[in-house]
């Protein structure tokens, strides 16, 4: 029996190694939320041009997440290698490990941005408006070329991560940010002497700021004397040694990106799937299914951000072999997103129809809305624990098992349970939901045991 199995559960040590995960996960978090900002920037510049329009860039966005998802799993194998080989003292190693995962990000996202325009015919099957179809072309097209620097970026950002500079990724990203606002103002409206490309413009502003914000922080990665040292290794740039040390990662980092990546399609899909099981019940269970999921988007950034940094600091730990440390880090995750989704469900549970409210004041999505996120309320427990133990697992190169999980619970009992219960039962939009918070309470189960049991007996 492993040694670690004689630990006791030290809820002081626990309390103790918060402080550091929040540390890590601050400058995470608000990342994410700078990425959600700027959607709503996208949205609400659109806004004005018009229903086709918002419509277009809606329908892209919702086609696009899809190969952008699979890109951001495949690409989170860079934080779990980067990590590893920081918390073992191999510095040279994060370096060459940055630059393998900047050549598999280009490789993926070419792919992708070529899968993506090539697959444009097929699109007005979707059952989509014809005019929303064809307005959303050029946008696209954009949008779906801005996944290779948004890969490349991610990479790097990954690296600074790995190395505890998580705050310079988030700087750059509220930059790009910004920017996207002003090349927005720029080429929507037709400001400064430009020709007004309205959704076309929103598509190429995207596409620059995206590329802005790779180059940038590549610069600073290279301009910054605390990256020096992991980049020594260039120096002997070109030779054949170091594209052999290059190239020697970029199947390990395939073998845990891509199940990574697959379960992320397997959560998006399922979540896509409802959304549509929405659809067939009408116009009202739609917009309430909409003002539910986008509140539990929100909350969600928080534990995602956890789930991050949990990738990083266990993957610290498992390559410097400080076994010990692995409960206590993996489980000051764990609590503290159970503390923030335990506020956000007594918010859902008490100021449901208020929050509902914000979004539209028809009585009928109101009270279907209302109704919904009381069940979002139980629905973000689960959700919190599963993506934290996801990113610890991951910081241990664990992804199989936890992709067959996700799909097995999401795809086998989540979605047929919502079907069963929202027609067969006649429960309604509501039984959907049901469906998902037992399917999600099924994934958090197995996966916080897949953790409790991988952190007392590591495999190396």
């Amino acid at each position: 029996m492993p040694k670690l199995l004689k630990r006791k559960f030290d809820l002081q040590e626990i309390i103790l190694e918060i402080p550091a995960t929040l540390r890590l996960s601050a400058p995470m978090v608000a990342g994410l939320i700078g990425q959600m900002l700027l959607s709503w920037a996208d949205n609400l510049m659109i806004g004005p041009l018009g229903v086709t329009p918002l419509a277009a860039c809606a329908f892209a966005n919702n086609v696009l997440i899809v190969f952008l998802v699979f890109g951001y799993g495949v690409m989170s194998s860079v934080s779990v290698l980067a990590s590893q080989a920081f918390g073992g003292g191999r510095k040279e190693e994060v370096g060459e490990v940055l630059l393998a995962g900047g050549l598999l990000a280009l490789l993926c996202g070419l792919l992708l941005s070529f899968v993506a325009i090539a697959l444009l015919p097929i699109y007005q099957f979707l059952g989509q408006p014809v005019e929303v179809v064809n307005k959303s072309k050029t946008y696209l097209i954009f949008v779906a070329a801005s996944i290779v620097p948004t890969l490349i970026f991610t990479s790097a950002k990954s690296f600074a991560e790995s190395v505890l500079r998580p705050w310079l990724p988030f700087w750059v990203t509220l930059t790009s940010v910004l920017l996207n606002v002003f090349l927005n103002w720029v080429f929507i409206y037709g400001n400064l002497g430009v020709i007004p490309l309205e959704l076309t413009g929103a598509g190429l502003a995207t596409f620059l700021s995206r590329l802005a914000s790779m180059i940038l922080l590549i610069l600073i990665i290279f301009a910054v004397p605390h990256f020096r040292a992991f980049l020594l290794s260039l120096k002997s740039f070109p030779s054949k040694e170091l594209f052999l040390r290059i190239f020697k990662h970029i199947p390990t980092l395939f073998r845990i990106g891509l199940p990574s990546g697959l379960q992320v399609i397997a959560e998006v899909g399922a979540f896509s799937f409802a959304g549509l099981m929405m659809g067939w019940l009408g116009s009202v269970s739609l917009a309430a299914h909409q003002i539910a999921l986008t509140c539990a988007g929100t909350s969600f950034m928080i534990p995602l951000g956890v789930s991050h940094a949990l990738t990083v600091r266990i993957g610290q730990i498992f390559g410097s072999r400080q076994n010990h440390k692995l409960l206590p880090v993996a489980a000051s995750g764990l609590f503290f997103s159970l503390f923030i989704m335990s506020l956000s469900a007594v918010i859902f549970f008490v100021f449901a129809r208020q929050i509902s409210s914000w979004f539209l004041q028809t009585y009928e999505v109101v009270n279907l809305a209302s109704n919904l996120l009381v069940i979002v309320g139980i629905f973000q427990l689960f959700d919190g624990t599963q993506i934290v133990s996801v990113g610890a697992l991951r910081g241990m190169g664990d992804v199989r098992i936890p992709m067959l999980i996700t799909y097995l619970a999401y795809w086998f009992l989540a979605l047929p349970l919502s079907a069963l219960l929202a027609f067969a039962l006649r429960i309604g939009a509501q039984g959907i939901w049901i469906g998902l918070a037992i399917g999600l309470a099924c994934v958090a189960s197995l996966l916080s045991l897949r953790l409790y049991r991988m952190v007392l007996s590591p495999r190396p």
